[in-house]
């Protein structure tokens, strides 16, 4: 019974660990960091060596089932348990990071998106009332009045509006 959930505790362990290293090696990679992911390469083909070694200590200690060795059994157990909880519990946070930079991220650029497009409008705006201003001007010259050009302007922008 102790040397199955020995046996759970140290599997459920080495494969948060092993997560935890594979995200890491994948970070290592994307930066170009070979040395890292060598590091990290050696690291997951050792846990297996660990897992045997593991496994052996706790049977020569349950041959004499003295109560502090059965204490000593249990204790690993649940640090072994606690490390994986905190292991998985720390790529989560990593995880939940990320995701609210990325949120961020991506509403600065709307936020800079909306601010480019509002400039736009001012300077197409700003184009139009040129535009409506050297046509008075060329009808002017023609010589019509100022009322009489107003008016046209006055009526052209009621009739837009109301399109």
């Amino acid at each position: 019974m102790l040397l199955q959930s020995f046996q759970e505790a140290i599997e459920l362990n080495i494969c948060a660990k092993r997560k935890l290293l594979k995200f890491q090696r994948k970070y290592y990679q994307k930066i170009g960091d070979k040395m890292s992911v060598v590091f990290i390469d050696k690291e997951i083909n050792g846990f297996q060596e660990i897992v045997t070694n593991e496994m052996q200590n706790v049977q020569f200690l349950l041959h004499d089932f003295s109560k502090q060795n059965i204490k000593m059994v249990l204790c690993q157990i649940s640090k072994l348990q606690n490390d994986a909880k905190n292991y998985l519990y720390e790529k989560m946070k990593q995880k939940h990071r990320r995701k609210t930079r990325n949120f961020a991220m991506t509403l600065k650029s709307a936020k800079n998106d909306e601010k480019k497009n509002q400039g736009i409008n001012y300077h197409q705006n700003y184009r139009y009332k040129i535009k409506d201003a050297i046509q008075n001007i060329a009808e002017l010259q023609k010589g019509q009045t100022i009322e009489e050009v107003t008016e046209i302007s006055y009526s052209t922008n009621n009739s837009i509006i109301e399109d």
